[in-house]
């Protein structure tokens, strides 16, 4: 079985791939517990959970108030019941529950999910933001102002419809968290946040049929590198001993086995952090040291 490990140094590779063979990725570990430092930060565990054979049941990843859990890797079938009653979705995330964090994956009516996680020593002002999809005329995102060290990161991601292509000129459907800036309706001094947005591809009128979460928090005293890659491809896109990789956004078709999706990946033998990507999804990330 495959680890996840830290991800190492710097720059990342950011670009489109569609000719470069996808490799076939491995069903994730179970949690573990790592406590290493990388350059400042500190990896607490890693872990891997899917549907075949747990039964429902969560992944204990440890105590919320001495580190921060993110989601680094989705794959399998996102497919919930888009109908009435819709209910139930599909899901796969990393939450903060009764003081612990949780990894959860939930088949809905599809074929089931694989989730993997990565959590960190930093919990300084953590906040944490929601999306579903909008079913009204008037739609808002969610939003956290920047300051010096913050940054955020998907923990969750749910779907009814399998987040599939419904109609021609339809964008790819995701979550993505991105710095933007904000102008005030009242006029106000415009200021930057981080904001969570989400693209469904099914009809506003309907019930909602995908969301997430994301958490923010502070990284103090280093630095950070973006990223993205979209196609059938495994690329290198951090290397080095003192990085860590997270994912910011996660787009395409859920619809798949178990090993169709978006993860981050060590690569063992050549010492980066590869993001895998099949069948025309898409993967953002930042490295963080």
């Amino acid at each position: 079985m495959k680890r996840l490990w830290a991800l190492p140094f710097t720059l990342l590779a950011v670009a489109c791939g569609e000719e470069m063979e996808a490799q076939t990725p491995e069903s994730p570990p179970a949690a573990e517990v790592v406590g290493e430092v990388k350059s400042g930060l500190v990896v607490t565990a890693r872990a891997g959970w899917g549907t075949p054979g747990n039964n429902g049941a969560d992944l204990d990843l440890g105590p919320s108030d001495t580190q921060t859990c993110f989601l680094t890797g989705v794959r399998g079938n996102l497919k919930g019941q888009s109908a009435s009653p819709h209910s139930p979705i599909s899901s796969v995330g990393v939450y903060n529950e009764g003081g612990r964090w949780k990894l959860r994956t939930r088949d809905g009516i599809g074929t089931g999910v694989l989730g993997e996680a990565t959590c960190i020593a930093n919990t300084a002002n953590r906040v944490s933001m929601s999306w579903s999809e909008c079913t009204s005329v008037n739609c808002s995102f969610p939003y956290v102002p920047v300051n010096e060290n913050r940054r955020c990161f998907l923990t969750s991601i749910w779907s009814r419809a399998g987040m599939t292509f419904h109609y021609q000129g339809d964008s790819k459907p995701g979550l993505l968290v991105s710095k933007q800036t904000i102008f005030p309706p009242n006029g106000g001094a415009s200021y930057d946040a981080w904001v969570l947005k989400g693209w469904s591809s099914d009809d506003a009128s309907e019930a909602a049929n995908m969301g997430g979460t994301a958490h923010c928090v502070d990284f103090p005293g280093g630095g950070a590198a973006d990223g993205a890659w979209e196609g059938n491809a495994t690329v290198p896109m951090c290397n080095g001993p003192v990085t860590v990789g997270l994912l910011r956004g996660i787009f395409g078709d859920f619809t798949g086995g178990y090993q169709d999706g978006v993860s981050l990946i060590k690569n063992e033998d050549t010492g980066w952090t590869d993001l895998k990507v099949t069948n025309g999804k898409k993967g953002y990330l930042t490295c963080v040291w």
